[in-house]
């Protein structure tokens, strides 16, 4: 006699038809783990569908408020200065010689999560015609915590 048996698991949904937006999550784990070429946690991106990085990479553009070419990605054949950038769901946009430019990159230590939202995106997000670079930073607590 046969036996068959159908196991059914909840997990996490394939297809979420609620939401027009693409794009990709990157978890605090992924981007402490990952190593980066001059410590851009932006980078990550580059990895995701639709991108290409077209901006210098090197030890010159990591400081925080000097941030040069690397806002440079081409998303989804979009112009590398369409983008947006967000910090907390706070504009971080910048005009550098007319062009948007990241106001702020924040250490890859500070970062909770980053997402990047690939068109098409939700109403919220029209005003651009790139891809949106979401960054939460990681909130405070009472024990001391920090990298060198």
């Amino acid at each position: 006699m046969a036996k068959e048996s159908v196991t059914v698991h909840a997990g996490e949904v394939l297809l979420d038809v609620t939401h027009p937006s693409g794009g990709v999550d990157y978890t605090q784990d992924e981007l402490e783990n990952t190593p980066f070429n001059s410590g851009n946690p932006m980078l990550l991106v580059n990895s995701a569908p639709g991108v290409i990085f077209s901006g210098n990479s090197g030890a010159q553009w990591v400081r925080p408020f000097d941030n040069g070419s690397i806002n440079q990605f081409s998303v989804n054949g979009q112009g590398s200065d369409s983008n947006d950038f967000q910090l907390d769901g706070s504009p971080n946009n910048s005009n550098s010689f007319g062009l948007r430019d990241i106001g702020y990159v924040p250490p890859t230590a500070s970062i909770q999560e980053m997402k990047f939202i690939s068109n098409p995106y939700d109403a919220q997000y029209g005003h651009t015609g790139g891809g949106i670079f979401d960054i939460v930073t990681k909130y405070g607590g009472n024990t001391l915590h920090g990298s060198l």
